[in-house]
């Protein structure tokens, strides 16, 4: 039962989802959704007291508050998908992986791309569409900024491994990171690699994030989400710049950036002082 109950949920969701394949968002989807079941209900009631009316039959009270009642119903999720789409949120997704997934994120870098994670893997995993989003930012000289756990950081990896009772996170990182370092040096000058150096867990960033096309996709950090895992089955909001109604409200966005700029400046200096 609880096999079938899992499987019949991803089956909704991905129905629920498919609106995106023709480019309209989770917030307008569900604007519109919500109009036309309000319309289904208050169309056939208004018919109904049109048609009384006709027939010079008095209007019930009943039949107004059967109109009335929808357009008060309606209006409730309405303002609630307004709110959340005035933070800039536009999309949610139940996971990554059933979302707004890392090869659908590098396909919509059409200018360059920021990411903030630990050491990119699920990235290049995607090769083709990783280096498709490099082609693109060279030819519209846009930059490429990618913030990662140093991968000489044993005692984080030894962690991660540990809580999942596996090996090769390390590994798998530094395979990933030592791929990056060679497309950065063949695209020195518009593609750049910084690390950072967790002391213990909670040092690691608790955000992964990836600026493209004027919008972020954030989801949590989460040890201990195993090894095939790896984060795929955690939530994701991809938040816009655009504010909503007014385009030039500040959105969740604005602060998400100035936290990658920051985390971005303070690797460098790390750097230099090293050096």
């Amino acid at each position: 039962m609880h096999f079938i109950l899992k499987y019949a949920l991803k089956l909704i969701f991905f129905l629920a989802s498919s609106h995106r394949k023709i480019g309209i968002r989770d917030f307008q989807a569900a604007m519109g959704a919500t109009a036309i079941l309000s319309l289904l209900t208050i169309v056939p009631a208004a018919l109904h007291i049109f048609t009384g009316w006709r027939g010079s039959s008095a209007i019930e009270p009943l039949q107004i508050f059967m109109v009335v009642l929808p357009l008060v119903l309606a209006f409730v999720p309405i303002v609630y998908i307004v709110k959340l789409r005035r933070f800039g949120i536009t999309d949610a997704d139940y996971s990554v992986a059933t979302g707004i997934n890392y090869k659908a994120a590098l396909k919509s870098a059409r200018a360059g791309f920021q990411f903030l994670g630990i050491g990119a893997s699920k990235l290049t995993a995607e090769e083709p569409e990783l280096r498709e989003a490099i082609r693109i930012a060279a030819r519209s000289s846009e930059p490429i900024k990618m913030l990662l756990v140093d991968p000489d950081a044993k005692s984080i990896f030894q962690g991660l491994e540990k809580m999942d009772g596996t090996t090769g996170y390390a590994a798998n990182v530094k395979g990933s990171v030592l791929f990056l370092e060679t497309l950065a040096q063949n695209n020195e000058n518009f593609m750049k690699l910084r690390f950072y150096q967790p002391i213990t867990m909670e040092d690691v960033k608790p955000f992964r994030l990836f600026f493209a096309d004027n919008a972020c996709l954030v989801s949590p950090f989460s040890p201990s989400t195993g090894e095939k895992d790896q984060g795929r089955n955690l939530p994701q909001l991809r938040i816009s710049a655009v504010g909503f109604p007014n385009a030039s409200e500040p959105t969740l966005y604005v602060s998400l950036k100035k936290y990658f700029e920051k985390n971005w400046n303070e690797a460098e200096e790390k750097k230099d002082n090293a050096n």
